[in-house]
């Protein structure tokens, strides 16, 4: 037996050893009981493994339009032939919920073609969303009524207080800031610019994996923080404005127990507040609450062991899901939650949680359920 063999076994030992003392220490959370909870396989969220190895990616999303109001989408899986179509003509039929928590009810469904790209569904201010089509953008009321469509193709990013968004960005196409009230537009980026995410004042700007602020009345700063590749139309940045102070990003790109990769909280100035190792920052997915002051962190992982699983459970494993609550500004974790989501996890960890208008209430998907948790 070879010495890097040896080596090689021992980290991986470690590693999944380093797995399972972080799941155990989730309990807590997992004892939790969410104050609402609906089964969402009834209304078409597939829950069992893939049949194919193409039907590998699920779009659906959830988010809140006000403190009682959660909005489901379920997008189903896309396959690798729809992946591979131009990005106008990616989009499909989904199933919208719009669930009442305080009745806790089910009080609103609809069908609308919803684009196949990451979060396709953005909440912006006083109940209302931006949908993304493929085609073109709307913006929609909590009753489900949408506007006329504005005819700009690629996903939409929004500020943090929903006031703004960005839209287009796909190849050979530039972006064009919008007012999320009145959808007038307000500034016009080219399509060799770097790709622009928006603050309700300033901008981040990625060029390949770097990331610059853009704050007006200050000098543009690169910031020690970075895009795992660059980011393509159908993927969103990890990196985002928390508050217009505060920038949500990755450190690092190795993956692993022993990797030295982190989310960081920075100010525009460069200052780090916070720093949160991950395991794996391919799979991990941000949310920022709109309070400004908490953000969530949905992480994913696959350990060097997961051969070993393999043996016993057909299909492609995710060892683990693990989901943080986090203050910027104490440093404290105030919620967290994990679970092992097996094969038919597959395609459906990139469901980003959402977080209330207040920031004290969390919604999720955990195997195929909503769940919606309280957070001091």
């Amino acid at each position: 037996m070879s010495r890097i063999f040896i080596v090689a076994a021992a980290r991986s030992f470690i590693a999944s050893l380093l797995i399972v003392c972080s799941l155990s220490l989730t309990g807590a959370a997992q004892d939790q009981k969410p104050i609402f909870a609906q089964d969402l396989e009834p209304f078409g969220f597939q829950t069992k493994p893939p049949s194919t190895v193409s039907e590998s990616y699920d779009h659906s999303s959830v988010t809140f339009l006000s403190e009682d109001l959660v909005l489901v989408a379920i997008n189903k899986r896309e396959t690798y032939e729809e992946m591979s179509a131009p990005l106008e003509t990616s989009s499909r039929l989904a199933t919208l919920l719009l669930f009442r928590l305080d009745e806790n009810k089910l009080i609103g469904q609809e069908q609308k073609r919803v684009a196949t790209f990451n979060e396709p569904i953005q909440a912006t201010q006083d109940g209302h969303f931006l949908l993304s089509d493929g085609t073109g953008v709307q913006l929609c009321s909590a009753e489900l009524l949408c506007s006329a469509r504005l005819p700009l193709a690629g996903p939409a990013f929004v500020s943090p207080k929903g006031t703004r968004a960005i839209i287009g960005g796909t190849k050979g196409q530039g972006q064009e800031l919008i007012d999320t009230t009145t959808l007038d537009v307000l500034k016009v980026f080219a399509p060799n610019d770097p790709l622009m995410v928006p603050g309700d004042e300033g901008f981040l700007a990625l060029k390949g994996t770097k990331i610059s602020v853009m704050v007006p009345g200050q000098k543009d700063r690169e910031l020690q923080i970075e895009e795992l590749v660059a980011v393509s139309a159908r993927g969103r940045p990890t990196a985002r404005f928390l508050n217009g102070g505060t920038i949500l990003g990755l450190g690092g790109h190795t993956s692993g127990a022993l990797a030295r990769s982190k989310v960081k909280a920075v100010t525009v100035d460069g200052k780090e507040l916070l720093s949160i190792r991950v395991y794996n920052p391919g799979l991990v997915g941000l949310a920022a609450s709109p309070s400004g002051s908490r953000f969530c962190m949905l992480e994913a992982g696959d350990s060097t062991l997961n051969f070993l699983g393999r043996l016993f459970e057909s299909g492609r494993l995710q060892n683990f899901v693990k989901i943080q609550v986090f203050d910027v500004n104490s440093g404290r974790r105030l919620f967290e939650i994990g679970w092992h989501p097996g094969p038919a996890g597959l395609g459906s960890l990139d469901i980003v949680p959402a977080f209330s208008p207040s920031g004290h209430r969390l919604a999720l998907i955990r195997k195929g359920v909503l769940q919606v948790h309280e957070i001091p």
